[in-house]
């Protein structure tokens, strides 16, 4: 599955879903806040949530921290948690005043490295743009993932 993320008439970025997810795992393993409803499920699945700009700008901030540690040639699969429904768990947590740290986003440094690595950054200058809606391209069907030609999507969870 892909997200679109559109911040306006002109402003689109359609990526894949594990791309999105391990973004939102980097930036928790990095002190993100999430600011929707308890549970998460706002920000992993797109059914046309609003982010908002200072939100989006300061995942932008996050992950682009995290992206130094996230390695550029290809790591193999440990077996760590990943995946909407963990990323939900980690925001309920914070949610519920725990903590996330590096131990608990280890798959996202996984899945993320090697050929998604850029594909990473091109999401990061989107995000420092500002605010956006998280949407299913399926309307979009021209729109294909960062770094995948239309039609496909090859992104991060080839790798494992």
């Amino acid at each position: 599955m892909d997200i679109l993320l559109r911040g306006g008439a002109s402003r689109r970025l359609a990526v894949d879903a594990d791309l999105w997810i391990g973004a939102l795992d980097l930036a928790l393993g990095q002190g993100w806040n999430p600011t929707a409803k308890p549970g998460g499920e706002g920000y992993c699945a797109p059914a046309g949530q609003r982010i908002d700009g200072s939100e989006a700008k300061e995942l932008a901030r996050l992950v682009d921290l995290a992206l130094d540690d996230v390695s550029d040639s290809v790591q193999p699969m440990q077996g760590h948690p990943f995946g909407e429904e963990h990323t939900a768990a980690l925001i309920a947590r914070i949610h519920a005043g725990g903590h996330v740290g590096r131990k608990d986003v280890t798959a996202a440094y996984e899945i993320l490295s090697g050929s998604p690595k850029p594909q990473l950054r091109e999401l990061v200058k989107f995000l420092r743009r500002g605010g956006f809606v998280l949407e299913s391209p399926s309307d979009s069907s021209s729109e294909s993932p960062a770094g995948s030609p239309s039609g496909s999507s090859p992104g991060p969870a080839s790798q494992g």
